[in-house]
């Protein structure tokens, strides 16, 4: 069948649809941008302080240090937090269940997805909200906070776009 991708999911993928929501949320943006942006600002304006009015130069530096170290290691931090908090929702059974090789195939009436193992499920098209497409995945949203996630390693581009036509296609008449 033309219309079909085959791919595997594996355990560093689960994390893939909650971190692409996170990263889209306006307040977690909001939060990154604070840590990112004005705490480090703001440690800057104080090490200039430091250094122009006072003509400290050592505070200056530390000041200053500390203001990159807060720029990358916070949100480094806040990520590190939040995969871990993500990777203690799957249990090994879970994962045991989620991880393997898939195929999914457009039919006229349903998303069939079938596990390698033999497992099969249909998911009728007025139940596909949309399909997210970013640089490492495929998010074939089917509620709110919930999401198919085929991972483009892999991949053939020839078989994904066709794909991604006919699901779009399909998707489209449904809605």
């Amino acid at each position: 069948m033309m219309n079909e991708i085959e791919y595997e999911l594996r355990d560093q993928d689960l994390l893939a649809f909650s971190e692409h929501q996170i990263q889209e949320n306006k307040e977690h943006k909001k939060k990154l941008h604070w840590h990112q942006a004005r705490v480090p600002a703001f440690l800057v304006a104080i090490a200039l302080l430091l250094w122009f009015y006072y003509e400290d130069l050592i505070s200056a530096a530390y000041v200053g240090i500390v203001a990159l170290a807060w720029g990358f290691l916070v949100p480094a931090y806040m990520k590190w937090v939040t995969r871990k908090q993500l990777r203690s929702l799957y249990t090994d059974e879970d994962k045991r269940r989620l991880l393997g090789g898939y195929r999914l195939s457009v039919a006229q009436d349903a998303l069939i997805e079938k596990k390698l193992d033999g497992e099969e499920s249909r998911i009728p098209w007025d139940e596909v909200l949309r399909i997210d497409v970013s640089d490492k995945y495929l998010f074939i949203v089917v509620a709110i906070d919930a999401a198919l996630i085929v991972p483009r390693t892999g991949l053939k581009t020839k078989q994904l776009s066709a794909f991604l036509k006919a699901a779009n296609e399909r998707i489209a008449a449904a809605g």
